[in-house]
């Protein structure tokens, strides 16, 4: 497989499940940011690196339908006695389940400049270091919810979850993972979680560039 022609291999997973605690509860991926909201930003961005797009939701099943992608949720996981909210990595297992390509591109709802060359990037990474998966670094921290991995992983990470793992970066160390450097776009992958970060960022105060 050429790295330039390795879209048609990859589905995007837009995790939207979360319980978004620090923002009051409200569904970040149906919040505002201008004109458009969280998530159609994130899929303007995502959409020309994927084959496909699927969306990991727990609630306003309705209002994600809109968009015309899959839907996916994670209530079969709830090991916890909970039919939802059950952490990313229910969302991630719940998303490779149902994808069938090669490759899973695993981004949040609530990060609306991601880069626009971000599966690119990471394939190229996994492909030449021959690895499981490849994460942004950012400068400071890795970015493991900002994933590239090979879906054929779901039975690992299936195993894992029902031992009672959640830590998506605990799981990760279990596999062979590339760090790609973005350190020159650290505000891409900027988290909007809570109202005033929502707002701030409309008004431009951190404001990545596009």
């Amino acid at each position: 497989m050429h790295i330039t022609d390795n879209t048609q291999s990859i589905t995007g997973l837009i995790l939207a499940g979360g319980q978004a605690s620090r923002m009051g509860g409200e569904d970040k991926g149906l919040l505002f940011l201008n004109e458009n909201r969280l998530i159609e930003h994130v899929i303007e961005r995502l959409e020309p690196q994927v084959k496909q797009i699927r969306i990991s939701c727990n609630r306003n099943i309705e209002s994600y339908q809109l968009y015309g992608y899959p839907l996916i949720t994670d209530d079969r996981h709830a090991l916890d006695g909970k039919a939802e909210f059950n952490g990313p990595l229910a969302g991630v297992l719940a998303g490779m389940e149902e994808i069938n390509t090669k490759y899973t591109l695993i981004v949040p709802c609530d990060c609306p400049v991601l880069p626009c060359d971000l599966g690119q990037r990471l394939m190229k990474a996994l492909i030449q270091n021959n690895t499981d998966a490849a994460i942004p670094f950012d400068g400071t921290r890795a970015q493991p919810l900002f994933l590239l991995i090979k879906t054929e992983l779901k039975d690992a990470l299936r195993s894992y979850y029902l031992e009672g793992g959640r830590s998506m970066r605990r799981w990760l160390k279990r596999n062979l993972v590339t760090e790609v450097n973005f350190s020159k776009e650290k505000e891409a992958f900027i988290n909007l979680n809570t109202d005033r970060e929502l707002q701030n960022f409309a008004k431009g105060a951190k404001r990545p560039p596009a």
